[in-house]
């Protein structure tokens, strides 16, 4: 395909034929930096791609559980959004992709510490229903077996969803009292 060059007098973002000012990575913690870097040597896309997928993500994970009080009675959460804009083959998915990997990791570890859950309550569930049908007489057994039904999983966390209606966000952030 053609290419049509713009004249970078005539960008916005472009100040006096200046490039524009690069993502100042430094501002992460050494560890995030390294990452950001890391991932745009990978996918051979700007650090602007990873830092800002990072930033909104860091927010997004801190959530409700801190804020800045910026005056009396009024609190900022560090809730954001970002959109990336390039031409098509620059690169954005693989950079997001890789660094929302950890957050999609997570959530899968900690979908499946909930079936365990789930597994470990039903079976203790199950063993409750057997001993209230035991005769009278296994009075002794009965008294080793726990008192009352055992208790409800916790509900599975979710660190992120992909059903943004109300409903389903209601019922996600319900179980998530911290974002």
């Amino acid at each position: 395909g053609m290419s049509v060059e713009k004249d970078s007098e005539q960008d916005p973002i472009f100040r006096a034929g200046q490039a524009p000012e690069i993502f100042p990575v430094e501002v992460f913690p050494s560890v995030v930096r390294r990452f950001v870097e890391q991932v745009s040597k990978a996918t051979g896309c700007p650090t602007d791609f990873p830092a800002v997928a990072a930033l909104v993500v860091s927010g997004a994970a801190i959530g409700a559980a801190r804020g800045l009080c910026v005056k009396r009675g009024w609190v900022e959460q560090p809730g954001m959004y970002a959109a990336i804009v390039a031409p098509p083959g620059r690169v954005k998915t693989p950079a997001l992709k890789a660094v929302m990997a950890p957050i999609y990791e997570t959530q899968d570890l900690l979908r499946q510490e909930y079936r365990a859950e789930v597994a470990r309550y039903r079976e203790e569930l199950e063993a409750y229903k057997r001993a209230q049908r035991r005769a009278p007489d296994e009075i002794e057994e009965i008294l080793r077996e726990p008192s009352g039904p055992p208790d409800e999983p916790p509900p599975l966390r979710h660190l992120f969803s992909t059903d943004t209606t109300v409903e389903a966000l209601a019922v996600n952030l319900e179980s998530n009292p911290r974002g």
